[in-house]
C-alpha cells in the first residue's frame, strides 16, 4: 500500500514498513496513523478533499482489527470535542461513507461514536443535530449487546405484551412479517426444525417473536400457534 502522493489528496497518507507482510498489520497501521500528517485547520477549510480522504480512510477499515478501528475513530473524535462545527462535518462524513444506502462499506459500529457525539454536542444546533439523534437511538437500541426496548405488541386473544415480559437476558430473534409472506413462514419452520434452536428456547436462552404490523383481527386466533 504505497503513500498517497496525488494532485488531488490532502496530504500524504501513511507507508506501512516493507517488513511488515500481513494484510492486517498493514491496515492496522494505516488506520491508526492515517490523520497524523494532516492539517486539520487546512482540512476544514476544504472540504471536498477531507471528504475524499475521509473516504479512503475508511476504506481500510474492513481489512483492521476492530480495536484498532475504534481507537483511531475515538482518537480523531477527541481531536474535536470541544468544536462543535468540526464535530458536525466529521459526523456528516462518517454519515455519507458508513451509514448510507449507496455506501459500500455500511458499519453501526463506525459511525454510532460519531453520531452519538454529534447528537449530544452543545455547540451543535438543535437542527443539525436532529438526524444524528435520531440515528443515534436507533443504533443504541439496535447494535449487539444493546438493550431491546420494551416494545409493546399485542398477542393472540388480543392481549397486550412486549419484548419486556420476555425472559431476562435471553436473545431475542424477531421477525416481522405479514400472514402471507411465504419466505417468513418457511423461516419459521425451518427454525422450528432446528434442534439448536428449539434446545436453546427450551433452556430460556433465547425467545422468538413474530411481529405483524397489521392491525389485530380476531381471525388470527383461528390460525395454527
Amino acid at each position: 500500500m504505497p503513500a498517497s502522493a496525488a494532485a488531488d489528496d490532502l496530504f500524504v497518507y501513511p507507508t506501512p514498513p516493507d517488513s511488515m507482510l500481513q494484510l492486517q498489520n498493514r491496515c492496522d497501521y494505516i488506520v491508526s496513523r492515517f490523520w497524523q500528517r494532516c492539517n486539520f485547520d487546512q482540512a476544514m477549510r476544504n472540504r471536498a478533499k477531507f471528504h475524499k480522504a475521509f473516504g479512503d480512510w475508511v476504506s481500510i477499515m474492513p481489512h483492521a482489527s476492530a480495536d484498532t478501528v475504534h481507537a483511531a475513530v475515538d482518537a480523531l473524535l477527541a481531536r474535536f470535542v470541544k468544536k462543535g462545527p468540526e464535530t458536525l462535518a466529521l459526523a456528516q462524513m462518517a454519515r455519507e461513507w458508513t451509514f448510507s444506502d449507496t455506501t459500500e462499506f455500511r458499519s453501526d459500529e463506525v459511525y454510532a461514536p460519531f453520531a452519538n457525539a454529534a447528537a449530544a454536542h452543545k455547540k451543535i444546533s438543535k437542527d443539525d443535530r436532529a438526524i444524528f439523534v435520531a440515528d443515534a437511538k436507533r443504533l443504541n437500541t439496535s447494535m449487539v449487546g444493546a438493550t431491546v426496548p420494551a416494545l409493546a405488541y399485542t398477542v393472540r386473544g388480543n392481549e397486550a405484551s412486549g419484548f419486556d415480559r420476555l425472559t431476562p437476558g435471553a436473545s431475542v430473534l424477531v421477525f416481522f412479517c405479514r400472514r402471507d409472506d411465504v419466505d417468513a413462514s418457511l423461516a419459521r419452520i425451518r427454525l422450528d426444525v432446528d434442534p439448536n434452536a428449539r434446545e436453546l428456547i427450551e433452556r430460556g436462552e433465547l425467545a422468538v417473536v413474530c411481529v405483524n404490523p397489521e392491525p389485530y383481527s380476531p381471525e388470527w386466533d383461528k390460525d395454527v400457534a
